[in-house]
């Protein structure tokens, strides 16, 4: 954690804590479950593993929201052109290990790597849908005035004035 500070209500970061804290972070980025991190870095359990991550990133500089949609665009981008790539190459249909032929002595291509790369693109245009606001679909913005809701409240008294003479008028 660190040392305190001669006041005794807070505690220092070393160069250590920091170093812990960073490698937190970095093993959980790589896919590592917390408590396997506790145990390489010497927490006492996930929840310290958890803790260090979490205050090494809150000392780092903060992405604007622009910086991270850019990153995200990023990867999505990277994704399909992999994709792409892979979609690209001949794949041949294999049948107990061996390349099958056609009835013009060709071999097959098999077509489901094709499929599952369109799946996969898909999957990315959904993705980019749901986490990038705008591109879907433009945002309509209505700018409400103070004569708009002047007018709205005018309208909402001469309605229930309306009701409460009618009611007056049906119980006479």
């Amino acid at each position: 954690m660190g040392t305190l500070d001669p006041d005794g209500r807070h505690f220092t970061r070393t160069p250590e804590t920091h170093e812990r804290q960073r490698r937190s972070a970095l093993l959980r980025a790589q896919g590592w479950e917390w408590h396997d991190i506790a145990t390489e870095l010497g927490y006492n359990g996930p929840s310290g593993a958890s803790e260090a991550a979490r205050a090494f990133y809150a000392r780092q500089d903060r992405q604007t929201i622009e910086d991270i949609r850019n990153e995200f665009s990023t990867k999505l981008r990277d994704l399909e052109r992999q994709t792409r790539e892979v979609m690209a190459h001949k794949h041949y249909v294999i049948s107990e290990g061996q390349l099958v032929r056609g009835p013009d002595g060709q071999y097959l291509i098999d077509d489901g790597p094709i499929y599952a790369g369109i799946e996969s693109i898909r999957k990315q245009m959904e993705t980019a849908l749901k986490f990038l606001p705008g591109v879907a679909a433009v945002t309509k913005v209505r700018v409400i005035t103070d004569d708009d809701i002047r007018d709205a409240l005018e309208a909402e008294r001469a309605e229930l004035a309306q009701l409460e003479s009618d009611g007056d008028s049906a119980s006479t």
